[in-house]
């Protein structure tokens, strides 16, 4: 009987690794997104699997999102938020859930929400004269939301790779104006390992 249990367990419940790189940035046209350097994904993902072709999937991630912005003239306050660009360097740990959907044994989409909590940031204004960089105290939203999608593709033994578009769904940068929409987006690529 321990041995059927055993077996069972192991085909339904999956335990994990996986880390990749990424890149982030601002998608609102508001806020005049620029291209932004590559940044890095690492953390523990668990899998439930349903049937044959549908399990649930949670991750535990910590995740560095950067994001370069202009703010346009018509929306930004002159006598607190002179011209200049917006660099901003945020840390966060991703708490995704997902339904994956098997196509085959190996390929499978990966679609659901996503929880982003705040741990780290810090926002520099560039002056458009050259002058010098200030620091801004904007306080960033501490949760933030996001909609994933994405594709994995399993292969050798226990290795997986995964491709995933994360679409954020909450104003990163309230304070700047509310009528701004800031939200900040991530396509990563990681490779992930299944110890258990």
């Amino acid at each position: 009987m321990s041995v059927n249990l055993s077996i069972i367990a192991q085909n339904e419940f999956n335990i994990g690794i996986k880390g990749g790189i990424s890149y982030s940035g601002f998608h609102s046209g508001e806020l005049s997104p620029y291209p932004t350097p590559l940044t890095y994904v690492f953390g523990f993902m668990g899998e439930y699997k349903l049937s044959n072709n549908l399990s649930i999937q949670s991750e535990l991630l910590y995740t560095k999102k950067r994001g370069i912005a202009s703010i346009p003239d018509e929306l930004r306050d002159p006598n607190y938020y002179p011209g200049g660009s917006i660099y901003s360097f945020l840390s966060y740990t991703n708490f995704p859930l997902e339904v994956k959907y098997y196509f085959n044994d190996n390929f499978a989409a990966e679609f659901g929400p996503q929880l982003d909590v705040l741990i780290k940031e810090e926002t520099v204004l560039h002056f458009f004269d050259n002058s010098a960089d200030t620091i801004l105290n904007l306080k960033p939203n501490e949760l933030q939301f996001s909609l994933n999608l994405g594709l994995s593709h399993e292969f050798i033994d226990d290795f997986l790779l995964q491709l995933r578009y994360s679409y954020g769904l909450s104003n990163v940068y309230s304070e700047i104006n509310p009528n701004i929409d800031g939200e900040n987006s991530v396509l990563s690529f990681s490779i992930g390992y299944n110890f258990l």
